[in-house]
């Protein structure tokens, strides 16, 4: 069983900061995933960190976690904005994505975050209890700031506690994390 550490982003030191952006370039690899040779985090520096360390210190598995509130029909909602999800290519296989999210799943419950919501395929995620969702979602982009609403079949959910999902447009408050 691997030994699942949590750190908040802004106690990661310089060295971690660029064990974190060797993770992140590693396991990431499309054209716009170049942002992590610079830092460690894709539009937004997220609150939490979950890892995990191979034999050797070196991290082998990753998730952040950004502290969100989302608009909804029914109101506000508190969310944990799940992502960098990833494992060093010579570690997949051995469910470290399941293991660091269900430590993180049990922590964000724990403080009374009522959902968790990522960017994904329902591949990786679903044996972690995620779902699509099929609400258009408001954001923003972050570049041109410009606002869009947009279908969101690649936007998954997972209840933390007992939660009903809103209908209608979910509203990011802002850009994706």
């Amino acid at each position: 069983m691997p030994v699942v550490e949590f750190i908040e982003d802004v106690a990661v030191d310089a060295e971690l900061d660029r064990q974190l952006r060797q993770l992140l370039s590693t396991c990431f690899t499309k054209p716009e995933d170049i942002v992590f040779r610079d830092r460690r985090y894709f539009h937004l520096s997220p609150r939490w960190r979950w890892l995990v360390r191979g034999d050797g210190g070196e991290l082998i598995a990753h998730v952040a976690v950004h502290d969100k509130v989302i608009g909804t029909i029914a109101g506000d909602v508190r969310i944990a904005g799940v992502a960098e999800v990833c494992v060093h290519p010579q570690h997949r296989g051995q469910g470290l994505v399941r293991e660091v999210l269900a430590t993180a799943h049990v922590w964000l419950a724990a403080r009374d975050i009522p959902v968790a919501l990522l960017f994904g395929d329902k591949k990786h995620y679903a044996s972690s209890g995620y779902r699509n969702i099929t609400n258009p979602l408001r954001c923003q982009n972050p570049e041109t700031k410009e606002w869009s609403v947009k279908p969101s079949d690649w936007i998954m959910m997972k209840p933390l506690r007992v939660f009903d999902w809103p209908a209608g447009v979910i509203d990011l408050c802002g850009s994706g994390f």
